[in-house]
């Protein structure tokens, strides 16, 4: 009885299998967009800022420092800085660490938001495709045992149905690829915060002395 109803939907599953696939195609492609140019922002942001730090700490010019936390205060990382200044000067090292971190923390996962969107459908998509190809399969067979039922009808019927295996192929390998390039890109970016954390922490050693 269950068989039968399996058979009996496996036209209508096969179809819905295929739009399911076009829709998490087209919202993979729309978070690859919004992710890329997050990220290539929010690296280009970071670069700058460090460069400057880099370069103000070198010169040992401290007021310089301020500046710099002042010129990029609205800025996501720009506003790591400010929180570190405003530390510094209510309560100078005391938990700066533990700040800077907390801050680096809530700034990364803000990165890696809806990364694993994509990680997921990477992964899966194709196991979606097989899943329509089988239910196009069965269809094909059950076509097979009508009455006017012949080998031409299976063989166009399977031909339709590995269409499904294509479309999770060409939805996933797309959404891997980006995830792979833009969790490299969070990590560029996370290094950086890093070394903005240890640049302010050696400031404010500057600042107590």
């Amino acid at each position: 009885m269950l068989t039968e109803q399996l058979f009996t939907i496996s036209s209508l599953a096969h179809e819905s299998i295929l739009w399911l696939l076009m829709a998490l195609s087209v919202i993979s492609i729309a978070v690859i967009l919004d992710r890329f140019f997050f990220l290539r922002n929010a690296r280009l942001e970071s670069s700058l800022i460090l460069s400057e730090m880099v370069s103000a700490l070198e010169s040992n010019r401290n007021t310089h420092m301020k500046l710099i936390y002042d010129k990029y205060a609205l800025l996501p990382m720009g506003h790591i800085l400010q929180t570190a200044w405003d530390h510094i000067v209510k309560k100078g090292n005391v938990g700066l660490i533990e700040i800077l971190n907390s801050q680096i923390l809530k700034h990364k996962l803000t990165l890696e938001s809806r990364l694993n969107f994509l990680a997921t459908v990477g992964s899966n998509a194709p196991f979606i495709g097989l899943l329509g190809t089988i239910f196009g399969v069965m269809e094909s067979f059950e076509a097979l045992g009508s009455p006017s039922g012949s080998i031409d009808i299976v063989m166009i019927g399977i031909s339709k149905a590995l269409v499904a295996t294509a479309v999770g192929l060409v939805v996933a390998i797309p959404a891997i690829t980006a995830y792979n390039y833009l969790q490299k890109q969070c990590k560029i970016i996370f290094y950086q915060m890093e070394s903005m954390k240890e640049i302010a922490l050696s400031f404010s050693k500057h600042c107590k002395r």
